[in-house]
């Protein structure tokens, strides 16, 4: 009887020693694809889609519900024009980590780039309206260039204006904004975008651009001539400087 004591202590030490072997095994392989998908994005970054591919797969071979795996190879599959499995990849992400709002505001832009417009503007708004989110103005800009590749102005207009309301001071969007409304032929609207850009100090050779016709077509000449001088002196090189010259 007494010998047996030891045999029943060694066979619990063995156990223990197994069970933390697995699960360092675990947390190796987690490791590890994490590693695996890092490296996947640094060689997408770097245009070598092939060992992207080899890389991305197996950070998902390692550990399939790795979320940066799951994005990166949605990301990989797209440029190789597998839709299919892309779009599956990019779902997965968004459902493994719901906490982290870039994986649905990367599915989103998938979504927009192969034409399926309500379903990216409806990522883009679950993203502005997740409160993990720290640039929900970005979200709604998103949302509008999605609709705006529908010819949705009115809509775009209404995700440009959220944008705004959240960031006042965000300048893509006010000039989305101005440029879209200089399309419809909102002369005074654009220019008002195109001033209070001025005032911030945000003002590119475009927003130049559309300050100077649309004064031109309010009957402003001397407004007009302001801008053009502005293109001319602070965007010589622009397009629209020497546009605007000819």
């Amino acid at each position: 009887m007494k010998a047996a004591i030891p045999l029943v202590l060694s066979l619990s030490v063995l156990l223990v020693g197994c069970s933390t072997t697995g699960n360092m095994r675990k947390v190796d392989l987690k490791q590890a694809s994490q590693l695996n998908a890092e490296l996947a994005l640094r060689y997408l970054q770097q245009g070598d889609l092939q060992q992207a591919k080899i890389k991305g797969e197996k950070a998902i071979e390692q550990h399939k519900n790795n979320a940066l795996a799951n994005n990166i190879n949605g990301t990989i599959q797209q440029r190789l024009g597998k839709m299919a499995k892309a779009d599956a990849y990019f779902r997965r992400a968004v459902e493994l980590a719901p906490d982290q709002p870039e994986y649905a505001n990367g599915y989103g832009v998938y979504l927009c780039e192969v034409g399926r417009i309500q379903d990216g503007v409806k990522q883009f708004v679950a993203v502005a309206n997740n409160p993990l989110h720290r640039t929900p103005a970005l979200a709604y800009e998103n949302a509008a260039i999605c609709s705006l590749k529908d010819k949705q102005t009115e809509i775009a207009e209404e995700f440009l204006n959220r944008a705004l309301t959240l960031k006042p001071d965000y300048s893509r969007a006010r000039f989305g904004l101005a440029e879209l409304q200089f399309s419809e032929r909102r002369y005074n609207e654009a220019l008002v975008n195109v001033q209070q850009l001025e005032r911030e100090d945000q003002l590119n050779a475009e927003a130049a651009a559309i300050g100077a016709r649309s004064a031109k077509a309010l009957s402003r000449p001397d407004v007009a001539e302001h801008y053009i001088y502005m293109l001319r002196s602070r965007f010589p090189d622009s397009y629209q400087a020497r546009s605007m010259s000819n």
